[in-house]
């Protein structure tokens, strides 16, 4: 008895010699509507179709565009099915109608439901909205939904469901925009502390890099970074390649007689003349160690470097730093030049080898000189 109730509930409510009459009175009522809907959903979608065709980019620029394009193709193709159906079952007899309508009206209203919950859901997830902004826009359509719902033919019957299931809708797409918005939002912010801690450890790798290739009492480069020198382009492509090798004269001695912090002032001070010397010319200069520093010198002859050594030893002597321990009474420096054969490729070891018995000779013949490889 029970379970009798409960179907006349949920389906028909009345005796069942009324149901055949009763739905064939439906099935006429809701006939011309239910086409009328049907065109109309037709021409929207077949309208937005087009619009989607003609937008820069067409339907498939974004993940948003291919969404609404195959719900709008979804909607325009189950809808002509329908109404091919209605004209098919029209041209049949008017039992096969009355038989047949209303199952295929259900099953489009079941149809226009789902497609309109899946838009309501594609809106949530495909579009990044704060909380309070979908909170206002779903919280707003389902109250205009639930306030016409009731003047539709069977609204006032169904205001009860109709309301729970817009609501439950209307939740759905509530925490998928929440979860989508924040979740963009902490993607978003995870990228850009990445960004951030990327630029910070190669910031920190230049200035490193800078440290480990620096002297820091002269600020030049040092001995280290002579491995990079090879890489140069111009150490290929500005032949000949010569150098220098830089001695302060009797340093040892300096720094005995006037101790170490002069000694490193006056590093600093041959440093501020070589770096001045430098300007100009093609070439790298590094403090070597101690009291020696090494420059390269590119597309320059073995005339030129003995050349640009003795200008160089002249301003040092010219830059009068002084030194009671000396008959000179000023600082002065010996200078070792070398040059690479033109038609060989440089060796930086045998540059450094050459220049170095070069310097070997200066000191040699008195100091405060420039002596060449031979």
């Amino acid at each position: 008895m029970t379970l009798q109730k409960l179907r006349r509930w949920l389906g028909f409510p009345l005796e069942d010699r009324y149901r055949v009459h009763i739905e064939q009175d439906i099935v006429q009522s809701s006939l011309r509507p239910g086409i009328f809907s049907a065109l109309l959903i037709l021409a929207f979608q077949a309208v937005m179709m087009v619009l989607s065709l003609l937008r820069k980019g067409g339907p498939f620029a974004s993940l948003r565009r291919q969404g609404y394009w195959w719900l709008y193709v979804t909607l325009f193709s189950v809808t002509l099915l329908f109404l091919l159906l209605i004209v098919f079952l029209m041209r049949r007899r008017r039992p096969c109608l009355d038989t047949f309508f209303l199952p295929l009206q259900t099953f489009y209203t079941a149809f226009l439901c789902l497609w309109g919950t899946c838009v309501t859901l594609s809106a949530a997830a495909l579009t990044v909205l704060q909380p309070w902004q979908s909170a206002l826009i779903f919280t707003g359509n389902c109250l205009f939904l639930n306030l016409l719902l009731p003047y539709t033919p069977a609204g006032p019957d169904n205001f009860y469901s109709n309301a729970v299931n817009s609501c439950f809708v209307t939740l759905g797409a509530f925490f998928i925009s929440l979860w989508f918005y924040r979740s963009k939002v902490s993607s978003c912010y995870a990228k850009i502390i990445i960004e951030q801690q990327n630029a910070d450890i190669r910031s920190m790798n230049v200035q490193l890099d800078q440290m480990a290739h620096t002297d820091e009492l002269t600020g030049m480069k040092n001995r280290r970074s002579l491995e990079r020198l090879p890489l140069d382009d111009r150490w290929n492509e500005m032949p000949p390649v010569s150098a220098m090798m830089v001695d302060i004269d009797f340093f040892k001695q300096f720094n005995d007689t006037y101790g170490h912090l002069a000694g490193d002032e006056c590093l600093q001070r041959i440093a501020a003349v070589i770096r001045q010397f430098m300007e100009g010319r093609e070439g790298v200069a590094v403090r070597f160690g101690g009291e020696e520093f090494f420059i390269c010198l590119f597309s320059c002859s073995r005339a030129q470097v003995l050349e640009a050594g003795e200008t160089l030893r002249a301003a040092v002597e010219r830059c009068g730093y002084p030194r009671g321990d000396l008959p000179q009474g000023c600082i002065t420096v010996s200078i070792g030049a070398a040059t690479t054969e033109a038609e060989n490729a440089p060796r930086l070891e045998d540059l450094l080898s050459r220049a170095d018995k070069a310097l070997y000779e200066a000191k040699h013949e008195g100091r405060n000189c420039v002596a060449a490889y031979i």
